[in-house]
């Protein structure tokens, strides 16, 4: 089946799918995404608690162990956030040993 292209609403492009057939929006799909999306992120969001650590932390050390010497100008245009964001989050990281900081060349 040939999906059609998103109906522009403002800033926001939803799917036909997520539509009923007269053009309302189906909430029930998008509160079960929610609810699955919860659901999906729960065990990690614990896991990440017992450390006092947060998603932020494990993007940046996905991205950083996925590219080991990435700079924070990377790291930032990555993630997207802002230098106050990254930085607590990196020293926070760099103070528990999880992140190794190196003077840049």
């Amino acid at each position: 089946m040939a999906r059609q292209m998103p109906e522009k609403i403002g800033e926001t492009a939803l799917h036909e799918d997520a539509m009923t057939g007269d053009g309302r929006i189906d909430f029930e799909i998008i509160e079960g995404l929610f609810f699955a999306y919860r659901d999906f992120i729960s065990d990690p969001d614990a896991i990440l608690e017992k450390s006092g650590f947060g998603r932020a932390h494990h993007r940046v050390v996905h991205f950083v162990n996925r590219e080991p010497g990435m700079t924070v100008a990377d790291l930032l245009d990555t993630l997207k956030i802002t230098k106050q964001s990254l930085a607590r989050v990196l020293k926070q990281l760099i103070d528990s040993g999880y992140i190794q900081q190196v003077a840049g060349p």
